[in-house]
């Protein structure tokens, strides 16, 4: 039980949609996109939320159907921590 910090960032591909989605519960909280227009060759998206967490609650995040983001090379992360 607490609050807590939550962050997301990625690095996608230009190329294709590009998104994630951050989840508390199986409840979007807030969400990062783009499709694929632009001049430049990658994409670079991220996001955050304080939440009131009780036990049991479970928080990720969701890469949603048609979008893609990098795995390798430490370009994406999520992240939380303990607030109070």
């Amino acid at each position: 039980m607490g609050v807590y910090f939550f962050t997301f960032s990625y690095h996608a591909d230009k190329h294709h949609k590009s998104g994630l989605q951050l989840m508390k519960n199986n409840e979007v909280i807030v969400q990062a996109f783009d499709d694929q227009t632009g001049a430049s060759s990658f994409d670079n998206a991220g996001n955050s939320a304080v939440l009131q967490l009780q036990e049991g609650d479970q928080v990720s995040v969701c890469l949603p159907v048609g979008c893609s983001v990098w795995g390798s090379s430490r370009s994406t992360s999520f992240t939380g921590f303990l607030v109070y």
